[in-house]
């Protein structure tokens, strides 16, 4: 936070790939699902990219067309949540470029993924889940700092939110 920089190590070989892409899809379910949607806006103001953002279990039964200039984005707490693991296997197979954010080391996300972000939020447990939804948002936040801050105008924003995330874990 000192520097204003955020250096995410599982996404420095495939920076250049989610730069370029033309659409970035969002797929998780539960409270990484909500995560993503209350993060989709600022996700899209930063990138110029759309975004969409898809419940896993809805996602197949749809058919969602994929493209290989996609880039999926799976988020899950354990890492092994059976429709969002299907959802990945399906753009996979598409060719489109899978990031992993979750909150388990080794898990079948995290193997399956090309690159991802572990959040380290420490164990889920029912009363907590006010607690992991923060954590969450604020990973969001790092992810948009990576793709956004340099292709974007609004450096300063993603600096004033980071900024202010890090004034309320204090």
């Amino acid at each position: 936070f000192n520097t204003s920089t955020v250096k995410l190590g599982g996404l420095v070989n495939h920076s250049m790939d989610i730069k370029r892409c033309r659409r970035i899809i969002v797929i998780a379910s539960g409270t990484s699902y909500h995560s993503g949607v209350a993060t989709r806006q600022l996700l899209e103001e930063l990138s110029d990219l759309p975004v969409v953002i898809e419940l896993s279990s809805d996602f197949l039964d749809r058919q969602t067309p994929v493209f290989r200039d996609d880039v999926c984005i799976f988020i899950s707490q354990s890492g092994e949540t059976a429709d969002t693991l299907n959802a990945l296997r399906y753009c996979k197979s598409r060719g489109a470029l899978l990031v992993g954010i979750t909150n388990t080391v080794g898990s079948a996300i995290s193997r399956e993924t090309a690159c991802g972000i572990h959040i380290n939020a420490g164990l889920k447990l029912v009363w907590q889940v006010p607690r992991h939804i923060p954590v969450k948002l604020f990973q969001s936040l790092c992810y948009l700092s990576c793709l956004g801050v340099t292709t974007c105008q609004n450096k300063s924003d993603v600096l004033k939110l980071l900024q202010v995330y890090s004034n309320s874990q204090s």
